[in-house]
């Protein structure tokens, strides 16, 4: 076991997939020269090169338009929207294209891309930087979402949608460290994880809500069971094999 932050787990799940596969690559707004505006791709592009990891213009509908048609012809881009908030601009290149063309192909053609976006309350960055989207993407038919609450999770997740033939937008906004295992940590995710265990009444969240810092679990009321159970819903139809 190590603990490590939400971030790490997010830079080590794309080192590892980077070195497994020559088609995985970066693209998004500072991730090269600057190493992402939250430092999660520092030393890439000295390992990788300038091919793997590519700063684009502040244009998020070029740039994600850009890697639907990498996708289709083969690659496999983890596109950096830098907040949820910017995907609006995005929608097109998202919904009607990324999301719908397995369909409208007959299956001929897939879309293995998976959408990066930050976001969510918490860090005092005003009305256009903290909004949580990731409803709005649950409702396309042809995507998958998710929105891992803790820094395995996170790793696992990100491991399995990069590895996924279909298009993945991933939520997330974590700062906490947490002990992850060391092995290989892809995630099949049928099950809701039991997060806390308390008197008989139950809740469901995710992200913020689900907290299982130390200093938390620790408190008498949830040593007690005196609060409800806590699960952690992850979506069931999406598991790497």
């Amino acid at each position: 076991m190590k603990t490590i932050t939400y971030g790490q787990a997010i830079s080590e799940a794309l080192r590892e997939e980077m070195l497994r596969d020559k088609a995985v690559f970066i693209l998004g707004e500072d991730m090269a020269v600057m190493g992402s505006v939250f430092g999660l791709t520092k030393g890439f592009l000295e390992e990788f090169g300038e091919n793997r990891v590519i700063d684009t213009p502040i244009s998020e509908a070029g740039f994600t338009a850009m890697a639907v048609g990498a996708a289709l012809r083969c690659l496999r881009p983890v596109v950096e929207i830098m907040y949820v908030d910017f995907t609006p601009v995005c929608f097109d290149a998202i919904v009607n294209q990324a999301a719908k063309m397995r369909y409208m192909t007959g299956g001929q053609a897939s879309v293995p891309l998976v959408l990066r976006c930050p976001g969510g309350a918490g860090r005092r960055n005003a009305g256009q930087h903290s909004q949580s989207l990731e409803a709005l993407f649950t409702h396309i038919p042809g995507l998958k979402v998710i929105a891992p609450s803790t820094p395995a999770d996170m790793k696992g997740l990100l491991k399995t949608a990069i590895r996924d033939d279909d298009p993945v937008v991933r939520r997330v906004f974590r700062p906490a460290a947490v002990a992850i295992p060391l092995a290989d940590a892809r995630r099949g995710v049928a099950e809701l994880l039991q997060a806390r265990r308390g008197a008989p009444r139950q809740r469901r969240d995710y992200l913020h809500g689900v907290d299982l810092r130390p200093e938390l679990r620790e408190d008498r009321r949830l040593v007690a069971g005196a609060g409800p159970d806590l699960e952690d819903p992850r979506p069931r139809a999406f598991q790497l094999e």
